[in-house]
């Protein structure tokens, strides 16, 4: 298991045993930035983002990056990156657009590197991307839209509006369970609304279609001052639909069984980012 977690002065730190607090500096590999986002689809590659338009990378050499050369959106704010594999990467910025590599640790692999990413989302903030494969994503953004593509790589992205005009915080995805079920998704916004949403496939019929569920608010007892929850999912077997937690900025946590929220709890952290590694199931 290796979990990564950056701040806002370009600080890395990393641990392969995070519950026993066995965290090591991975260095000040981007002086004076946030990473805004990271993603480690395996114990050996991770990409991270920050609010410059640069990123860095960990491989078996290390991490590299965050310097001339990495500069692959402008001086737009990365928001979030999500990677399948240490060949796929897609990556979403402030400015509502969007780019993707498919060999992301290597120096200008990305499609648009150094310009501007490709415009999706009018100019919209694009807050948090999660993909599954390289054949689907989901994003969501500042004006209570949805995002996806069934062809992340290159293809075109489908906009829809389902949260009014809240901010929808971060989406989380993990694959399907069974060959109709594409994805499912849960997704938050700033309201502490709450959504989950699976994409389908009907062999049957030869068609696409979602099916989305409000389910609910997740401010239930807590007083909260808090802003911009993130969530994180998985999928098993023994679990409906999603297993997910949410956290936000002052150290309150929430829990999703596949069917309710939990009640919030507190912990005695602020400004938390949370990730389930998804081949961890909880006892």
């Amino acid at each position: 298991v290796l979990c990564v977690a950056g701040d806002n002065n370009g600080d890395l730190f990393a641990s392969s045993s995070p519950s026993t607090a066995a965290w090591s500096s991975q260095g000040d590999l981007d002086p004076g930035n946030t990473i805004t986002s990271i993603s480690c689809p395996t114990s050996s590659f991770c990409m991270a983002v920050d609010n410059k338009g640069y990123y860095g990378y960990l491989d078996s050499s290390g991490w590299s990056g965050f310097v001339s050369g990495y500069d692959i959106d402008s001086t737009n704010s990365i928001n979030s990156v999500s990677c399948t594999s240490s060949s796929f990467c897609v990556a979403v910025d402030n400015k509502g657009n969007y780019d993707y590599s498919t060999s992301p640790g290597t120096q200008s692999s990305w499609t648009h590197n150094k310009i501007t990413f490709t415009n999706i989302d009018s100019t919209n903030s694009i807050n948090s991307v999660s993909c599954t494969s390289t054949s689907f994503c989901m994003a969501v953004d500042s004006a209570g839209n949805y995002l996806y593509s069934i062809s992340p790589g290159g293809g075109t992205w489908s906009v829809v509006n389902t949260d009014g005009t809240n901010t929808l915080s971060a989406v989380s995805c993990a694959p399907g369970l069974t060959s109709d079920v594409i994805a499912s998704c849960a997704f938050v916004d700033s309201n502490f609304n709450s959504f989950t949403a699976t994409y389908n496939y009907s062999s049957e019929y030869k068609n696409y279609s979602w099916q989305l569920t409000n389910t609910g608010h997740l401010d239930q007892g807590i007083s909260l001052s808090s802003t911009y929850p993130q969530v994180s999912c998985f999928n098993s077997s023994g679990i409906p639909n999603n297993y997910c937690v949410a956290v936000d900025n002052i150290g309150s946590t929430f829990m999703y069984n596949g069917m309710d929220w939990s009640s919030g709890s507190s912990i005695t952290v602020t400004n938390l980012s949370v990730s389930i590694p998804q081949t961890t199931i909880p006892s």
